[in-house]
């Protein structure tokens, strides 16, 4: 919740790079208040249909429509809460993702990670632990 709301927050960008930009640094401030590594935040707290959502432009939009209703009041949520859950299941409704297209993904990202270090997957040597 406070990552969608820190990336609402943010003003609307059309360079990629900006945008990139501003999702760290919203993942860092949302990391701080939890205690947490960055890469910790963003792998078990913050939803990737919330970075989705900024990316595309329609997360201010979609958390905007805040509104209060009876089942989500029972559920004792607030408004900034129900928001936030209303877009992750329109997300799902959508497009749900499959669990081969998140393992992908975590590939190419890990991939890409390798590629910038320019080291090999396996840098232990044989023999040790």
């Amino acid at each position: 919740m406070r990552a969608a709301f820190a990336l609402a927050a943010c003003e609307p960008v059309t360079a990629l790079a900006k945008a990139r930009k501003n999702v760290v640094r919203a993942i860092e401030e949302v990391s701080r208040r939890l205690g947490n590594t960055p890469s910790i935040c963003r792998r078990c707290y913050v939803h990737p249909a919330v970075v989705d959502s900024y990316m595309e432009g329609v997360l201010r939009q979609a958390l905007g429509r805040r509104r209060k209703s009876a089942d989500r009041a029972v559920a004792g949520l607030g408004p900034h809460e129900s928001a936030v859950l209303r877009l992750l299941e329109k997300r799902l409704a959508e497009a749900p993702v499959r669990e081969d297209d998140r393992l992908r993904r975590a590939l190419k990202a890990s991939l890409a990670v390798a590629r910038r270090r320019r080291a090999p997957f396996a840098t232990r040597t044989p023999g040790r632990s």
